[in-house]
């Protein structure tokens, strides 16, 4: 039978085990990933020409908490946890936009930190340096973290509440319970999935429970001290949003129902019921205890049963993954589609080799519980992108970054297979190739530096600069009121000026339009090459209630921006 204490495969032949680890060995480990990763993550944010489009909304709810205007700050559609700490910093350094990205370099350099403490505890020493060194050198892991949004924060504590949850799983020690929770509750003050590890904790715990491996006092104990913790963290706003919006809601933007994929969910509800029926109190009470009874009895004979006791491995995660693969092509196969592309790009093709090669390896070997820990994790979060997709119509790679990290375990294990096989080959040629066998691990590590690297440091919107330096021009030049419209929210961010967007609903507004809702000046991005013909054409048919006068034109590469003043006639 398989419990939280065995969380180690029996045939594991790696070098190390977490029982037996040196601390300063690894905190030397922990502070040469964390230097890597923030390396690479401040060479990516030199190479970041242009701030995110959700950065200016981030910065916008940063400065109203600076102003003290709480109310309309957390009322904002993103969470507060990421905005509260880019007040804070934003206060002391005196720049909103630097604390934002200093932020995100840091928590991201970190991340790397909070994954090697997961992969330590699951697999070994020599499969937690490279699963996070996977992770120091993602291009994506990278990218938001030289950026003005929350993703950064979020996979930091995401991983963190990971590794406390799993070290809480083995030792059931309440510190570490308490930390998992308290930690998914700030995880989700920064995102709204980072709900979901609180609800794979107590997913874990109820089939220590029915497999038998945990009494019923330990499970309650655990269970309450994981919900305690994740209630001081995430009642607080929860109770902002009940109060708000008057339903019980994740987030401004989806709803429990929603993030489950339920859309149409009414804006006043219960917590777990779409709509409430019209019943007495008495009645409710009587058929919620009936219903209370009848999920208990079949918890309690699902635990004498031997169905609780059913072992699977990695063979197991591959064959289930590949079954609901295969149904979601069968249901909604341009959707599937669309994930599975999300899910192959953030991983990196490379390293989902690797990955391929550690399930693999692992096959014949017993199952273990840590196989269960990731299987529910990935699990949960992958049924979660799946609706979210279904639903609202899109999931991008920042979705699917934090829980992917979790396969890095395996692909560190996979590079070791590779390193081992490369070493015995080596040996047996003889010669060269035979000094070269003890450098086997250097030379994967640099190939896959190699690979990653350029994308990591590649100019990254170097395409925007010209609209930028159009919109700073106005920030420097322009004076007196009147909107910018434009079609990206960073324009009015750079331009210190209120924004209204250029389109609706996938159409363009009119120019007359924009005039009659207050706009005075447009910022217009266009091709070098023939921009200034698609400008005259979008001028030209305009009415004649005010005049379109071009008040300054920059180029940069392929790329021009114009900014027009609409002047009343």
């Amino acid at each position: 039978m398989v419990g939280f204490g065995e969380l180690a495969d029996p045939a594991d032949d790696s070098a190390g085990s977490a029982s037996d680890l040196d601390l300063r060995q690894d905190l030397g480990w922990l502070a040469t990933l964390v230097l890597l990763a923030g390396g690479v993550r401040l060479g990516t944010l030199f190479r970041t020409s242009v701030i995110v489009n959700d950065g200016p909304t981030f910065l916008g709810i940063a400065q109203k908490m600076l102003d003290g205007n709480w109310l309309e700050a957390l009322s904002a559609h993103q969470h507060p946890g990421y905005p509260l700490l880019t007040a804070g910093l934003g206060h002391w350094v005196g720049d909103l936009q630097t604390a934002g990205e200093w932020i995100s370099l840091v928590s991201g350099s970190l991340a790397v930190a909070a994954l090697y403490f997961f992969l330590i505890q699951a697999w070994n020493r020599r499969v937690a340096v490279f699963g996070a060194f996977l992770l120091a050198i993602n291009p994506y892991a990278a990218r938001l973290s030289a950026d003005v949004q929350s993703d950064s924060l979020y996979l930091f504590l995401f991983l963190f509440s990971i590794g406390l949850l799993f070290g809480a799983l083995r030792s059931q020690r309440t510190a570490l319970v308490l930390g998992a929770g308290l930690v998914s509750g700030l995880a989700y003050c920064v995102r709204p999935e980072g709900f979901g590890v609180v609800v794979a904790g107590f997913g874990l715990s109820l089939a220590a429970w029915l497999r038998g491996t945990w009494s019923t006092n330990t499970f309650l104990r655990w269970f309450v001290t994981l919900g305690v913790g994740a209630a001081v963290s995430m009642l607080p706003y929860l109770i902002f949003l009940r109060e708000v919006t008057g339903s019980f809601t994740l987030s401004q933007k989806k709803s429990i129902f929603l993030m489950l994929g339920w859309a149409g969910a009414p804006s006043r509800s219960s917590f777990f019921f779409a709509s409430t029926p019209n019943v007495d109190i008495a009645t409710g009470l009587g058929l919620g205890f009936v219903f209370g009874l009848l999920v208990l009895g079949a918890l309690f004979w699902i635990r004498r049963s031997r169905l609780a006791r059913i072992r699977f491995g990695p063979t197991a995660l591959l064959l289930g993954w590949l079954f609901f693969l295969v149904l979601g092509f069968a249901v909604r196969p341009s959707q599937a589609a669309e994930l599975l592309a999300a899910v192959i790009s953030t991983v990196r093709p490379e390293v989902a080799f690797l990955v391929l090669i550690g399930i693999a390896s692992r096959s014949r070997v017993d199952p273990s519980a840590r196989t269960l820990f990731i299987v529910t994790v990935l699990s949960l979060y992958a049924l979660v992108f799946f609706t979210l997709l279904l639903s609202y119509g899109y999931v991008v790679r920042r979705h699917v970054l934090p829980p992917l990290s979790l396969l890095l375990g395996y692909a560190g294990a996979g590079a070791w297979i590779l390193v081992r096989s490369a070493e015995a080959g080596f040996s047996r040629r003889g010669g060269f190739w035979a000094r070269l066998a003890p450098r086997s691990g250097v030379l994967l590590i640099v190939l896959i530096a190699l690979i990653a690297l350029p994308k990591v440091w590649r100019d990254h919107r170097s395409e925007q600069v010209a609209s930028r330096r159009a919109a700073e021009w106005m920030a420097a030049e322009v004076k007196g009121e009147g909107l910018l419209a434009s079609d990206r929210m960073k324009h009015g961010w750079y331009a210190q000026r209120e924004w209204r967007s250029t389109n609706s609903g996938g159409q363009p507004i009119s120019w007359s339009a924009l005039y009659g809702g207050g706009v005075r000046w447009v910022l217009v991005e266009s091709l070098a090459t023939n921009g200034m013909q698609e400008v005259a054409v979008s001028v030209g048919s305009q009415e004649a209630s005010f005049d379109s006068v071009e008040r300054y034109r920059v180029q940069d590469g392929s790329r021009q921006a114009t900014v027009w003043e609409l002047v009343p006639r």
